[in-house]
């Protein structure tokens, strides 16, 4: 009986919702929580949860805290597409999760936040391992620090995780407002011809909210990267 009373709820939150009712997503939130307790049905839900904006952070918040941690991973995806210094600073206090820190890095790349940097630089500080810090290094450059481009390059000569390679090129691509396709010798060409000044820390990009909005370049990273 639970499970239909929720069902119903979700319908009719999404039904209301297309209306342009905002205010049945918190309901969305909680049902599906209940319901799902694995984590969001992302592939029918999440849009529709993100699409909210920031008027649906506060409810994600209150879902961040919950002890499973698929869950508190579909969180934390949500609130780095939809992005804003709520979302942020959350997704910064979540970054202390170990079980989950590969999500909240992904999460705040989406963000473009160049507030994140700090707490990002610490973590890549205490990471010595390659895949926590090529991931590191494509998270810090998306939210602007331009210091790391050399070592992001290095990365992707190096790595043996497609995903990195992948994301990595997206990043140089969003840059450059150019296509690279992963060709080393054609990102290598192109950072000889960055002025020395344009190297520094804090030259952020649109976050994915935004990008979507504006239509730009290149699309926002793929779901799914754990890599």
């Amino acid at each position: 009986m639970k499970f239909i009373g929720y069902t119903i709820l979700i319908g009719l939150s999404l039904s209301l919702s297309a209306c342009g009712d905002s205010r049945p997503d918190a309901v969305v939130v909680e049902g599906l929580r209940e319901l799902y307790p694995g984590g969001f049905k992302f592939g029918r839900y999440k849009d529709r949860v993100v699409s909210r904006g920031e008027e649906i952070v506060p409810e994600l918040i209150a879902a961040s805290w919950d002890h499973d941690a698929q869950m508190r991973e579909s969180v934390a995806r949500c609130l780095g597409h939809i992005g804003g210094d709520k979302a942020v600073k959350r997704l910064l206090e979540m970054a202390d999760d170990d079980e989950i820190e590969n999500t909240i890095w992904i999460a705040l790349s989406y963000t473009r936040s160049p507030k994140a940097i700090p707490k990002l630089e610490d973590e890549l500080a205490s990471h010595s391992d390659s895949r926590s810090r090529g991931r590191l290094l494509i998270t810090l450059v998306e939210c602007g620090d331009m210091s790391r481009l050399d070592e992001l390059l290095e990365m992707m000569k190096t790595s043996k995780l497609d995903g990195h390679i992948y994301h990595a090129n997206q990043a140089f691509e969003r840059i450059a407002g150019r296509r690279f396709n992963k060709d080393i010798a054609k990102i290598e060409a192109w950072l000889k011809t960055r002025k020395p000044g344009q190297n520094g820390a804090g030259q952020s990009f649109p976050s994915s909210a935004t990008q979507r909005e504006n239509n730009s370049f290149s699309k926002p990273p793929v779901e799914g990267d754990t890599k």
